[in-house]
Protein backbone atom coordinates (compact mmCIF):
# COMPACT_ATOMS: atom_id res chain seq x y z
CA UNK A 1 0.00 0.00 0.00
CA UNK A 2 1.23 3.13 -1.15
CA UNK A 3 1.97 5.95 1.78
CA UNK A 4 -0.95 8.39 0.62
CA UNK A 5 -3.45 5.92 0.70
CA UNK A 6 -2.20 5.08 4.35
CA UNK A 7 -2.45 8.49 5.26
CA UNK A 8 -6.49 8.22 4.01
CA UNK A 9 -7.36 5.65 5.62
CA UNK A 10 -6.18 6.48 8.92
CA UNK A 11 -8.55 9.53 8.67
CA UNK A 12 -11.40 7.60 7.75
CA UNK A 13 -10.91 5.32 10.27
CA UNK A 14 -13.48 6.20 13.48
CA UNK A 15 -12.08 7.73 16.35
CA UNK A 16 -11.95 5.92 19.49
CA UNK A 17 -13.89 7.93 22.40
CA UNK A 18 -13.64 7.56 25.85
CA UNK A 19 -15.67 5.20 27.76
CA UNK A 20 -16.30 7.77 30.19
CA UNK A 21 -19.28 10.15 29.46
CA UNK A 22 -18.04 12.83 32.46
CA UNK A 23 -14.97 13.18 29.64
CA UNK A 24 -17.11 14.04 26.64
CA UNK A 25 -18.26 17.49 26.43
CA UNK A 26 -21.95 18.21 26.38
CA UNK A 27 -23.75 21.83 25.68
CA UNK A 28 -26.60 20.48 28.39
CA UNK A 29 -23.94 20.54 31.07
CA UNK A 30 -21.79 24.01 32.37
CA UNK A 31 -17.90 23.31 32.57
CA UNK A 32 -16.23 22.48 36.07
CA UNK A 33 -13.49 23.90 36.93
CA UNK A 34 -12.11 20.36 37.16
CA UNK A 35 -8.22 21.29 37.76
CA UNK A 36 -5.82 18.49 39.15
CA UNK A 37 -3.70 19.81 41.50
CA UNK A 38 -1.70 18.80 44.75
CA UNK A 39 -3.25 18.80 48.14
CA UNK A 40 -1.14 21.96 49.14
CA UNK A 41 -2.69 23.82 46.38
CA UNK A 42 -6.32 23.09 46.61
CA UNK A 43 -6.06 23.69 50.62
CA UNK A 44 -4.38 27.34 50.39
CA UNK A 45 -4.11 29.34 53.65
CA UNK A 46 -6.74 31.61 51.62
CA UNK A 47 -9.09 29.12 50.87
CA UNK A 48 -8.91 27.72 54.19
CA UNK A 49 -9.22 30.91 55.75
CA UNK A 50 -12.60 31.47 53.72
CA UNK A 51 -14.49 28.35 54.02
CA UNK A 52 -13.64 28.37 58.24
CA UNK A 53 -14.59 31.93 58.54
CA UNK A 54 -18.02 30.96 56.39
CA UNK A 55 -18.10 28.01 58.61
CA UNK A 56 -17.70 29.79 61.96
CA UNK A 57 -20.72 31.83 60.70
CA UNK A 58 -23.00 29.56 59.88
CA UNK A 59 -22.46 27.71 63.58
CA UNK A 60 -22.93 30.81 65.17
CA UNK A 61 -26.09 32.33 63.02
CA UNK A 62 -27.68 28.90 61.81
CA UNK A 63 -29.56 26.99 64.21
CA UNK A 64 -29.43 23.80 61.54
CA UNK A 65 -25.92 24.05 61.55
CA UNK A 66 -24.98 24.94 65.15
CA UNK A 67 -27.53 22.01 66.27
CA UNK A 68 -26.21 19.44 63.51
CA UNK A 69 -22.49 20.21 65.16
CA UNK A 70 -23.80 19.65 68.43
CA UNK A 71 -25.33 16.53 68.06
CA UNK A 72 -22.42 15.15 66.45
CA UNK A 73 -20.16 16.15 69.29
CA UNK A 74 -22.52 14.44 71.64
CA UNK A 75 -22.87 10.92 69.92
CA UNK A 76 -18.79 11.17 69.50
CA UNK A 77 -17.30 12.91 73.13
CA UNK A 78 -20.53 12.41 75.10
CA UNK A 79 -18.99 12.66 78.97
CA UNK A 80 -15.63 11.90 77.29
CA UNK A 81 -13.73 9.27 76.23
CA UNK A 82 -11.62 7.51 79.53
CA UNK A 83 -8.31 6.26 79.40
CA UNK A 84 -7.35 2.48 81.44
CA UNK A 85 -4.15 1.86 81.42
CA UNK A 86 -3.40 -1.94 80.91
CA UNK A 87 0.66 -2.56 81.44
CA UNK A 88 1.36 -5.49 82.89
CA UNK A 89 2.31 -3.69 86.39
CA UNK A 90 -0.74 -3.57 88.41
CA UNK A 91 0.36 -1.04 90.66
CA UNK A 92 1.09 1.39 88.23
CA UNK A 93 -2.27 0.81 86.40
CA UNK A 94 -3.81 2.17 89.58
CA UNK A 95 -1.37 4.83 89.95
CA UNK A 96 -1.90 5.90 86.51
CA UNK A 97 -5.23 5.74 86.67
CA UNK A 98 -5.46 8.39 90.08
CA UNK A 99 -2.64 10.56 88.24
CA UNK A 100 -4.63 10.79 85.37
CA UNK A 101 -8.23 11.17 87.21
CA UNK A 102 -6.73 13.82 89.05
CA UNK A 103 -5.23 16.05 85.96
CA UNK A 104 -8.46 15.71 84.31
CA UNK A 105 -10.21 18.23 86.75
CA UNK A 106 -7.58 21.01 85.97
CA UNK A 107 -5.75 19.86 82.58
CA UNK A 108 -6.39 22.86 80.97
CA UNK A 109 -3.61 25.65 80.94
CA UNK A 110 -5.86 28.74 82.79
CA UNK A 111 -7.19 25.75 84.52
CA UNK A 112 -10.76 26.24 83.95
CA UNK A 113 -12.44 23.34 81.89
CA UNK A 114 -11.87 19.71 82.22
CA UNK A 115 -10.62 17.31 80.34
CA UNK A 116 -14.03 16.08 79.47
CA UNK A 117 -14.94 19.97 78.29
CA UNK A 118 -11.78 20.29 76.15
CA UNK A 119 -12.79 17.15 74.74
CA UNK A 120 -16.15 18.29 73.38
CA UNK A 121 -14.37 21.98 72.05
CA UNK A 122 -11.82 19.68 70.02
CA UNK A 123 -14.00 17.84 68.46
CA UNK A 124 -16.17 20.85 67.82
CA UNK A 125 -13.12 22.90 66.13
CA UNK A 126 -12.47 19.58 64.18
CA UNK A 127 -16.05 20.24 62.55
CA UNK A 128 -16.50 23.70 62.14
CA UNK A 129 -12.96 24.60 61.31
CA UNK A 130 -11.25 21.45 60.24
CA UNK A 131 -8.32 21.11 62.61
CA UNK A 132 -7.47 22.21 66.07
CA UNK A 133 -3.81 22.03 67.83
CA UNK A 134 -2.84 21.19 71.50
CA UNK A 135 0.42 22.76 73.09
CA UNK A 136 1.97 20.34 76.09
CA UNK A 137 2.92 23.70 78.02
CA UNK A 138 3.69 23.58 81.74
CA UNK A 139 1.88 25.51 84.75
CA UNK A 140 3.91 27.70 87.06
CA UNK A 141 4.24 25.06 89.55
CA UNK A 142 5.66 22.36 86.81
CA UNK A 143 2.51 19.94 86.49
CA UNK A 144 1.21 18.97 83.04
CA UNK A 145 -0.72 21.58 81.03
CA UNK A 146 -2.41 21.76 77.41
CA UNK A 147 -3.51 24.85 75.96
CA UNK A 148 -5.63 24.91 72.83
CA UNK A 149 -4.76 26.99 69.74
CA UNK A 150 -7.20 27.49 67.11
CA UNK A 151 -6.85 26.89 63.31
CA UNK A 152 -6.42 30.60 62.51
CA UNK A 153 -3.48 30.84 64.98
CA UNK A 154 -1.21 28.64 62.73
CA UNK A 155 0.15 30.36 60.02
CA UNK A 156 2.98 27.28 58.57
CA UNK A 157 3.95 24.29 59.86
CA UNK A 158 7.35 23.10 58.70
CA UNK A 159 8.31 19.92 57.85
CA UNK A 160 11.14 17.81 56.83
CA UNK A 161 11.93 15.74 53.56
CA UNK A 162 9.92 13.14 54.33
CA UNK A 163 6.95 15.51 55.28
CA UNK A 164 7.01 14.95 59.25
CA UNK A 165 6.78 18.20 61.20
CA UNK A 166 9.53 19.96 62.95
CA UNK A 167 7.81 23.30 63.97
CA UNK A 168 4.73 24.90 64.34
CA UNK A 169 4.81 28.57 63.35
CA UNK A 170 1.98 30.79 64.93
CA UNK A 171 0.61 34.04 63.55
CA UNK A 172 2.22 37.36 64.48
CA UNK A 173 0.17 40.22 65.54
CA UNK A 174 -0.19 41.43 62.20
CA UNK A 175 -0.85 38.33 60.74
CA UNK A 176 2.63 39.35 58.15
CA UNK A 177 5.52 38.09 60.51
CA UNK A 178 5.92 34.88 62.11
CA UNK A 179 5.20 34.72 65.81
CA UNK A 180 6.96 31.90 67.88
CA UNK A 181 7.66 28.33 66.87
CA UNK A 182 6.54 25.67 68.42
CA UNK A 183 8.04 22.83 68.61
CA UNK A 184 6.51 19.40 67.24
CA UNK A 185 6.92 17.47 69.79
CA UNK A 186 5.10 19.07 72.12
CA UNK A 187 2.49 19.78 69.59
CA UNK A 188 -0.88 17.31 69.15
CA UNK A 189 -2.36 18.09 65.64
CA UNK A 190 -5.95 17.23 65.31
CA UNK A 191 -6.88 16.93 61.99
CA UNK A 192 -9.08 14.12 60.03
CA UNK A 193 -6.69 14.03 56.37
CA UNK A 194 -8.89 12.76 53.41
CA UNK A 195 -5.87 13.09 51.12
CA UNK A 196 -2.43 12.21 50.28
CA UNK A 197 0.17 14.63 51.13
CA UNK A 198 -2.93 16.50 53.25
CA UNK A 199 -1.26 18.67 56.57
CA UNK A 200 -3.92 21.11 57.00
CA UNK A 201 -7.31 20.43 58.06
CA UNK A 202 -10.48 21.64 56.34
CA UNK A 203 -13.99 22.29 57.99
CA UNK A 204 -15.96 18.86 57.70
CA UNK A 205 -19.27 20.93 55.84
CA UNK A 206 -17.31 22.83 53.68
CA UNK A 207 -19.20 20.74 50.30
CA UNK A 208 -22.34 22.16 52.56
CA UNK A 209 -21.44 26.00 52.63
CA UNK A 210 -23.32 26.98 49.88
CA UNK A 211 -26.43 25.05 50.96
CA UNK A 212 -26.34 25.64 54.21
CA UNK A 213 -26.14 29.45 53.20
CA UNK A 214 -28.90 29.16 51.15
CA UNK A 215 -31.48 27.27 53.66
CA UNK A 216 -30.36 30.28 56.14
CA UNK A 217 -31.23 32.60 53.88
CA UNK A 218 -34.35 30.84 52.44
CA UNK A 219 -35.54 31.02 55.99
CA UNK A 220 -35.13 34.39 56.61
CA UNK A 221 -36.80 35.48 53.53
CA UNK A 222 -39.61 33.63 54.49
CA UNK A 223 -39.81 34.43 58.05
CA UNK A 224 -40.50 38.21 56.83
CA UNK A 225 -43.16 37.63 54.32
CA UNK A 226 -45.15 35.37 57.09
CA UNK A 227 -44.77 38.35 59.79
CA UNK A 228 -45.69 40.55 56.52
CA UNK A 229 -48.84 38.55 55.63
CA UNK A 230 -49.96 38.14 59.68
CA UNK A 231 -50.24 42.33 59.92
CA UNK A 232 -53.05 41.40 57.50
CA UNK A 233 -56.38 41.10 58.22
CA UNK A 234 -58.68 41.52 55.71
CA UNK A 235 -59.50 44.08 52.24
CA UNK A 236 -62.06 46.24 52.23
CA UNK A 237 -63.60 47.40 49.10
CA UNK A 238 -65.34 50.81 49.08
CA UNK A 239 -68.01 51.92 46.40
CA UNK A 240 -66.19 54.54 45.50
CA UNK A 241 -62.94 53.31 45.94
CA UNK A 242 -61.46 55.86 48.14
CA UNK A 243 -60.61 55.35 51.57
CA UNK A 244 -62.82 56.73 55.31
CA UNK A 245 -60.49 59.97 55.97
CA UNK A 246 -59.89 59.27 59.46
CA UNK A 247 -61.82 60.70 62.37
CA UNK A 248 -59.63 62.17 65.31
CA UNK A 249 -62.11 63.58 67.32
CA UNK A 250 -65.84 63.73 68.14
CA UNK A 251 -65.66 67.60 67.36
CA UNK A 252 -64.24 66.86 64.13
CA UNK A 253 -67.92 65.02 62.51
CA UNK A 254 -70.01 66.99 60.61
CA UNK A 255 -74.30 66.71 61.13
CA UNK A 256 -74.27 63.95 58.87
CA UNK A 257 -72.46 62.04 59.94
CA UNK A 258 -74.59 61.51 63.91
CA UNK A 259 -77.37 60.22 61.79
CA UNK A 260 -78.62 56.61 62.68
CA UNK A 261 -76.67 54.82 65.40
CA UNK A 262 -73.18 55.39 66.47
CA UNK A 263 -70.36 53.27 65.42
CA UNK A 264 -70.16 51.63 68.65
CA UNK A 265 -73.59 50.04 69.01
CA UNK A 266 -73.01 46.79 67.09
CA UNK A 267 -69.75 46.55 68.80
CA UNK A 268 -71.72 47.39 72.30
CA UNK A 269 -74.42 44.74 71.42
CA UNK A 270 -72.94 41.91 69.69
CA UNK A 271 -68.89 42.16 71.13
CA UNK A 272 -65.65 41.28 69.50
CA UNK A 273 -64.59 43.05 66.99
CA UNK A 274 -67.67 43.70 64.94
CA UNK A 275 -67.31 45.67 61.87
CA UNK A 276 -69.82 47.77 60.47
CA UNK A 277 -69.97 48.50 56.48
CA UNK A 278 -71.66 51.47 54.87
CA UNK A 279 -74.35 50.26 52.07
CA UNK A 280 -71.73 49.31 48.87
CA UNK A 281 -68.65 47.98 51.01
CA UNK A 282 -67.42 44.61 51.38
CA UNK A 283 -64.80 42.92 53.24
CA UNK A 284 -63.09 39.86 52.24
CA UNK A 285 -60.70 38.40 55.17
CA UNK A 286 -57.08 37.53 54.58
CA UNK A 287 -55.50 34.09 54.43
CA UNK A 288 -51.94 33.70 54.33
CA UNK A 289 -50.93 30.85 52.23
CA UNK A 290 -47.48 31.13 53.71
CA UNK A 291 -45.07 29.02 54.10
CA UNK A 292 -46.65 26.35 51.30
CA UNK A 293 -46.41 23.21 50.59
CA UNK A 294 -44.11 22.57 47.82
CA UNK A 295 -42.21 25.64 50.18
CA UNK A 296 -42.00 23.18 53.06
CA UNK A 297 -40.92 20.12 50.82
CA UNK A 298 -38.04 22.03 49.30
CA UNK A 299 -36.42 23.39 52.29
CA UNK A 300 -36.79 19.90 54.02
CA UNK A 301 -34.49 18.33 50.52
CA UNK A 302 -31.96 21.30 51.33
CA UNK A 303 -31.67 20.51 55.50
CA UNK A 304 -31.38 16.89 54.49
CA UNK A 305 -28.25 17.88 52.04
CA UNK A 306 -26.34 19.96 54.32
CA UNK A 307 -26.22 16.36 56.70
CA UNK A 308 -24.85 14.28 53.83
CA UNK A 309 -20.93 15.64 54.33
CA UNK A 310 -21.28 14.88 58.23
CA UNK A 311 -21.83 10.57 56.76
CA UNK A 312 -24.61 10.25 59.49
CA UNK A 313 -27.91 9.78 57.93
CA UNK A 314 -30.52 12.57 58.18
CA UNK A 315 -32.84 10.79 60.34
CA UNK A 316 -30.59 10.59 63.10
CA UNK A 317 -30.28 14.99 63.05
CA UNK A 318 -33.79 15.85 62.28
CA UNK A 319 -37.37 15.25 63.39
CA UNK A 320 -38.46 12.66 60.45
CA UNK A 321 -40.72 10.20 60.46
CA UNK A 322 -39.05 6.52 60.12
CA UNK A 323 -40.17 3.42 61.00
CA UNK A 324 -38.68 1.13 63.84
CA UNK A 325 -36.58 -0.93 61.56
CA UNK A 326 -35.11 2.40 59.32
CA UNK A 327 -34.35 4.08 62.98
CA UNK A 328 -32.13 1.20 63.82
CA UNK A 329 -31.07 1.06 60.58
CA UNK A 330 -29.71 4.80 60.54
CA UNK A 331 -28.52 4.41 64.04
CA UNK A 332 -26.09 1.85 63.12
CA UNK A 333 -24.61 3.51 60.28
CA UNK A 334 -24.30 6.27 62.40
CA UNK A 335 -22.39 4.41 65.01
CA UNK A 336 -20.53 3.33 62.56
CA UNK A 337 -19.24 6.65 61.62
CA UNK A 338 -18.93 7.73 65.22
CA UNK A 339 -16.61 4.67 65.39
CA UNK A 340 -14.21 6.70 62.82
CA UNK A 341 -14.07 9.32 64.56
CA UNK A 342 -13.52 8.05 67.67
CA UNK A 343 -10.64 5.93 66.50
CA UNK A 344 -9.02 9.12 64.82
CA UNK A 345 -9.16 11.38 67.99
CA UNK A 346 -7.83 8.63 70.31
CA UNK A 347 -4.16 8.42 68.71
CA UNK A 348 -4.08 12.08 69.70
CA UNK A 349 -5.44 11.82 73.20
CA UNK A 350 -3.26 8.86 73.71
CA UNK A 351 0.01 11.55 72.88
CA UNK A 352 -1.86 13.72 76.09
CA UNK A 353 -1.66 10.87 78.17
CA UNK A 354 1.49 9.73 77.62
CA UNK A 355 2.65 13.47 78.08
CA UNK A 356 0.87 13.52 81.49
CA UNK A 357 1.24 10.37 83.04
CA UNK A 358 4.78 10.42 81.99
CA UNK A 359 5.31 13.79 83.75
CA UNK A 360 3.91 12.61 86.82
CA UNK A 361 5.92 9.60 87.75
CA UNK A 362 7.46 9.24 90.40
CA UNK A 363 9.25 5.68 90.00
CA UNK A 364 10.22 4.02 86.71
CA UNK A 365 7.86 3.14 83.98
CA UNK A 366 7.75 -0.56 83.22
CA UNK A 367 8.34 -1.14 80.11
CA UNK A 368 4.80 -1.51 78.30
CA UNK A 369 3.82 1.81 80.14
CA UNK A 370 2.13 3.27 76.87
CA UNK A 371 -0.66 0.31 76.97
CA UNK A 372 -3.94 1.89 77.33
CA UNK A 373 -7.53 0.71 76.92
CA UNK A 374 -9.72 3.48 75.62
CA UNK A 375 -12.94 3.14 76.78
CA UNK A 376 -16.11 5.39 74.47
CA UNK A 377 -19.30 6.49 75.29
CA UNK A 378 -22.52 4.38 75.09
CA UNK A 379 -23.31 3.46 71.70
CA UNK A 380 -26.29 4.80 70.02
CA UNK A 381 -29.52 3.00 70.61
CA UNK A 382 -33.11 3.41 70.20
CA UNK A 383 -33.73 0.48 72.98
CA UNK A 384 -31.78 2.18 75.50
CA UNK A 385 -33.54 -0.16 78.51
CA UNK A 386 -32.82 -3.54 75.75
CA UNK A 387 -28.92 -2.28 75.46
CA UNK A 388 -28.80 -2.05 78.96
CA UNK A 389 -30.16 -4.92 79.79
CA UNK A 390 -27.98 -6.71 76.74
CA UNK A 391 -24.49 -5.07 78.47
CA UNK A 392 -25.31 -6.51 81.77
CA UNK A 393 -25.68 -9.97 80.56
CA UNK A 394 -22.31 -9.44 78.07
CA UNK A 395 -21.05 -8.32 81.14
CA UNK A 396 -22.16 -11.69 83.18
CA UNK A 397 -20.61 -14.14 80.57
CA UNK A 398 -17.84 -12.21 80.33
CA UNK A 399 -18.31 -11.06 76.44
CA UNK A 400 -17.66 -7.40 78.00
CA UNK A 401 -15.45 -6.67 80.60
CA UNK A 402 -16.56 -4.42 83.91
CA UNK A 403 -14.04 -1.96 82.18
CA UNK A 404 -15.41 -1.72 78.95
CA UNK A 405 -19.09 -1.32 80.56
CA UNK A 406 -17.97 1.10 83.00
CA UNK A 407 -16.18 3.23 80.53
CA UNK A 408 -19.48 3.73 78.75
CA UNK A 409 -20.36 5.78 81.79
CA UNK A 410 -17.22 7.86 81.88
CA UNK A 411 -16.24 5.94 85.05
CA UNK A 412 -13.42 3.23 86.06
CA UNK A 413 -13.74 -0.23 86.78
CA UNK A 414 -11.72 0.36 90.18
CA UNK A 415 -13.63 3.47 91.00
CA UNK A 416 -16.51 1.27 90.95
CA UNK A 417 -15.49 -1.20 92.74
CA UNK A 418 -14.46 0.67 95.35
CA UNK A 419 -17.38 2.25 95.57
CA UNK A 420 -19.71 -0.33 95.96
CA UNK A 421 -17.29 -1.78 98.46
CA UNK A 422 -17.98 0.97 100.24
CA UNK A 423 -21.30 1.28 100.04
CA UNK A 424 -21.14 -2.77 101.37
CA UNK A 425 -19.40 -2.11 104.46
CA UNK A 426 -21.74 1.14 105.41
CA UNK A 427 -24.72 -1.42 104.70
CA UNK A 428 -22.95 -3.84 106.73
CA UNK A 429 -20.27 -2.84 109.30
CA UNK A 430 -19.81 -6.44 110.24
CA UNK A 431 -18.87 -7.42 106.92
CA UNK A 432 -14.76 -7.59 106.22
CA UNK A 433 -13.87 -6.33 102.77
CA UNK A 434 -13.46 -9.77 101.42
CA UNK A 435 -17.16 -10.70 102.57
CA UNK A 436 -17.99 -7.20 100.82
CA UNK A 437 -16.47 -8.24 97.24
CA UNK A 438 -17.73 -11.76 97.82
CA UNK A 439 -21.17 -9.90 97.37
CA UNK A 440 -20.16 -7.47 94.46
CA UNK A 441 -18.94 -10.54 92.66
CA UNK A 442 -22.23 -12.70 93.16
CA UNK A 443 -24.28 -9.52 91.86
CA UNK A 444 -21.93 -8.76 89.09
CA UNK A 445 -21.55 -12.32 87.77
CA UNK A 446 -24.17 -14.38 89.73
CA UNK A 447 -21.84 -16.80 91.36
CA UNK A 448 -19.95 -17.09 94.47
CA UNK A 449 -16.63 -18.72 94.90
CA UNK A 450 -16.56 -21.63 97.22
CA UNK A 451 -14.96 -20.44 100.79
CA UNK A 452 -11.92 -22.06 102.04
CA UNK A 453 -13.57 -24.68 104.28
CA UNK A 454 -15.27 -25.95 101.24
CA UNK A 455 -12.11 -26.14 99.28
CA UNK A 456 -10.76 -27.66 101.77
CA UNK A 457 -13.58 -30.34 102.15
CA UNK A 458 -13.59 -31.00 98.63
CA UNK A 459 -10.28 -31.92 98.64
Amino acid sequence: MKLAERFVSRAMAPTIKALFEAVRWSPNRAALPAHVNDCAVDHSDSVRRILIGKSRYLYDNSPIIHGLVERLVTYIVGNGLTPSPASADSNFNETASASWAGWCKYCDASSRASFATLQRAIVRAMIVDGEIFVNLVRSANNRPRVQLIEAHRVKRIDTDALGRPTGYVLAGKDDQHDGPTLAAEFVVHFFRPERAGQTRGIPLLASAINTAQDVHEILAFEKAAVKEQSTRRGVVTTKTGDAPVPVIGRSQRSQSTTTGKPDTFYREQLGGETLVLQNGETYEEHVSQRPSASWQGFVDFLSNTVCFPTGLPPSVFLQMKVGGADTRRDLAAAQRVVSCWQQDIEAGLQLIFEYVVESDARTQLPTDWRSVSWQYPRAITVDAGRQSQSDREDVRTGAMTLSEYCGQYGTSERDHIAQLIREELALDPDATEAEARRRIRFRLYGALPPQPNQQQAAA
